[in-house]
């Protein structure tokens, strides 16, 4: 049995802090009735409450999923600086994901960091938002690109971007 369990938070301007306390409390208090599962993920998102994260790590779950907003937005170096931080709160035998994955060469960054769990999601996106990855890089592509094939092309720069990852750990490089 698994289940991941996220709090239903949509903060959008800073009078609605003293709700989203209120929404996070309440999800606390329903986890505490639960019968949770042996493997279980909890939802973090480090924006809105960073004291929060040791609540959630007192369940004892399996996985935290970093929920960032928009992530393709975010300055790598505060995703870094991020990343390290609660890699530093979040005991090694819990598993770190980051949905939504991340853009070329960014997903190394996160492995080297720590995270152990990523997905391949940002191909899509990218494909969505008319990017392709090439050689390293984003690229942008007409109006008239074909969406499987940039996804497609996509998926195969990260897969290469993950075969260079574990080429260089078994390489020790």
């Amino acid at each position: 049995q698994f289940a991941v369990l996220t709090p239903m938070l949509t903060p959008l301007a800073k009078r609605l802090e003293k709700s989203m306390k209120y929404e996070l409390d309440l999800f606390l208090d329903r986890i505490e009735k639960c019968v949770l599962p042996s493997f279980f993920t909890l939802v973090y998102n480090p924006k809105y409450n960073r004291e929060y994260l040791q609540e959630l790590l007192a369940f004892g779950p399996s996985v935290i999923a970093i929920q960032f907003d928009n992530i393709d937005t975010i300055a790598v170096k505060e995703l870094i600086h991020t990343i390290i931080e609660l890699r530093e709160q979040i005991p090694r035998n819990v598993a770190i994901y980051i949905p939504g994955g991340a853009g070329l060469g960014i997903q190394t960054i996160f492995v080297a960091l720590g995270v152990d769990i990523l997905d391949e999601t940002a191909a899509y996106r990218m494909a969505a938002r008319r990017k392709l990855f090439e050689d390293g890089f984003e690229k942008l592509v007409g109006p008239d690109h074909n969406f499987t094939e940039t996804v497609n092309k996509n998926l195969a720069e990260l897969k290469s971007d993950f075969d260079g990852i574990i080429k260089s750990v078994e390489d020790n490089s």
